[in-house]
């Protein structure tokens, strides 16, 4: 799945990982091919980032329109995954944000730019930088993909 040759990225579905696929051998890869499979899962991370956005964009609409239990999509996240309450509710803000940042949530889907790119870009567009940011969002996805979050 990440291993040398495999720059042609292919669609998972994340049920039909085996051990196997997820498990490398790294200790047999080159220098070059290490870095290259570490790009490649960079890559991979940001596009189930980007999906986790799509889902808890629609608990997010469940909620509002009384078909969930939950206090609210945090509360959700946390009981369906387990993660902390302060991730929860970074993932929340960010997936709230990308609505209305459409090139950002573009760029993450493709594994252009990463979570805390993405992180950085819904902080300043929930400020008093919001139309600015709204306005300037090609340019300042173009400026994230060419830096280091």
């Amino acid at each position: 799945m990440f291993g040398p040759g495999s720059s042609e990225h292919e669609e998972h579905d994340l049920g039909d990982l085996e051990d196997d696929e997820v498990r490398f051998p790294y200790r047999e890869l080159t220098g070059e091919e290490l870095v290259a499979s570490a790009q490649v899962i960079q890559e991979f991370r940001c596009r189930l980032d980007a999906q986790e956005a799509d889902l808890l964009q629609e608990v997010e609409r469940r909620q509002w329109s009384g078909m969930s239990q939950y206090r609210d999509t945090a509360a959700w996240l946390r009981q369906a995954t387990g993660v902390a309450r302060s991730t929860a509710r970074t993932r929340v803000e960010v997936a709230r944000e990308l609505l209305a940042l459409p090139g950002a949530h573009a760029e993450l889907g493709a594994g252009g730019i990463g979570f805390d790119h993405v992180r950085v870009l819904a902080e300043h567009a929930n400020s008093v930088n919001r139309d600015q940011v709204h306005e300037d969002q090609v340019h300042l996805t173009t400026m994230a993909r060419k830096q280091t979050a």
